[in-house]
């Protein structure tokens, strides 16, 4: 996927910094530190603080975004909810793992949604994942950035059935009634939605 991206970068091949440093042996050392930005062809990716909109000024320089897509984190904890059928164990993120209170929750989604829509073009589409339990929090943050809700798309995240048939109280395995999907909110950008009154 990286490779099809170069092909389609309008300047042809990424600087040589911007290649990804492969095989890496250790794997509890980080490669991209905060401030590091990639360019992934014609895409850029940075390692930052959402809620700085530096950071996205950084990221975008000049340029406006046609389309956000972003996966914030659920305010749950990743232990007990973030599985890789038991063998990989994920750390917590630094923040929204359940410490926040859905107050706390929804205005940091606004403050986050906010800070990547100043940085979009008008009409742009913004597709932002989020579990069933905070989608009232999204939802409202939502209303405060965006213009209006497009639509609700659900990415179904394929569960195999032998992972279902080994499930079972109490195991690594998730259960089969446990969510296997993540809801995606279309949202529509107008710049009468972010600038203020």
């Amino acid at each position: 996927m990286l490779e099809e991206a170069r092909e389609g970068s309008p300047n042809g091949p990424t600087e040589a910094e911007d290649q990804v440093p492969f095989p890496i042996t250790d794997q509890t050392s980080a490669v991209t530190h905060a401030g590091d930005v990639w360019c992934l062809g014609r895409h850029r990716l940075i390692c930052g603080d959402a809620r700085d909109q530096a950071v996205l000024d950084l990221l975008m320089g000049d340029e406006r975004a046609d389309l956000l897509f972003t996966d914030p984190p659920y305010n749950v904890p990743i232990d007990g909810h973030v599985i890789g059928l038991g063998r990989i164990r994920h750390r917590e993120f630094a923040m929204g793992v359940g410490e926040m209170s859905a107050e706390a929750f929804t205005s940091f989604l606004q403050q986050t949604l906010g800070h990547a829509a100043a940085r979009a073009c008008n009409g742009a589409i913004a597709f932002v994942c989020m579990d069933w339990r905070h989608m009232g929090e999204l939802l409202e943050a939502g209303q405060a950035v965006f213009s209006e809700l497009k639509n609700l798309c659900v990415w179904i995240e394929a569960m195999p059935a032998s992972v279902k048939e080994r499930s079972s109280p109490g195991s690594a395995m998730p259960l089969p009634f446990e969510s296997c999907h993540t809801l995606i909110s279309a949202k529509l950008l107008s710049f009468a939605s972010i600038l203020p009154s």
